[in-house]
């Protein structure tokens, strides 16, 4: 299963819109986004995708309320998990959280098989206690460059991708 997984859009939809197309194109069955979406409208775009995109809340997703109102009512394909998410996807154990110390945490525990973060824009690819700990970087691209990762769970590979 290839699983797209991003994070820190910040609005800047022209880029998340560029992403998009290019998990279209490489045919992703899952996105994992790890927050700072910004503004509600964001999830709007991630839901075009036509897969299930999985979300958690970062620290400047300030409408948390009408984000999870707009993915309960109006959205097909977004699943809100709150701060933390817990998933299975391709067969692997997968913990999803926006701060760095814990994913970390949650990488260090040995119950997962893969961890995702986001929170400091910089694409961060390691392997902890046999757990895939990945930052996909930012989709804003503040840093320079826009970045999000692409997972296939067949052979635990993992690409970065630039916008």
């Amino acid at each position: 299963m290839k699983i797209g997984i991003m994070s820190d859009s910040h609005d800047n939809i022209w880029n998340l819109k560029k992403a998009l197309e290019v998990l279209k194109a490489l045919r992703v069955e899952a996105v994992l986004h790890c927050g700072d979406f910004s503004a509600p409208f964001i999830l709007k775009d991630l839901d075009t995708l036509g897969i299930a995109v999985h979300g958690v809340f970062g620290n400047v997703d300030s409408d948390r309320f009408e984000m999870a109102r707009l993915a309960f009512t109006q959205l097909k394909h977004i699943t809100l998990h709150g701060d933390t998410a817990e998933l299975v996807l391709g067969g692997m154990k997968v913990a999803m959280h926006h701060f760095p110390m814990l994913a970390l945490a949650l990488a260090k525990t040995g119950d997962y098989d893969i961890v995702v973060y986001g929170h400091t824009h910089v694409v961060d690819h390691r392997e902890i206690n046999k757990c895939i700990l990945i930052n996909p970087g930012e989709i804003m691209g503040r840093k320079g460059k826009a970045t999000f990762a692409v997972l296939d769970s067949s052979d635990r590979t993992i690409q970065i991708h630039t916008v």
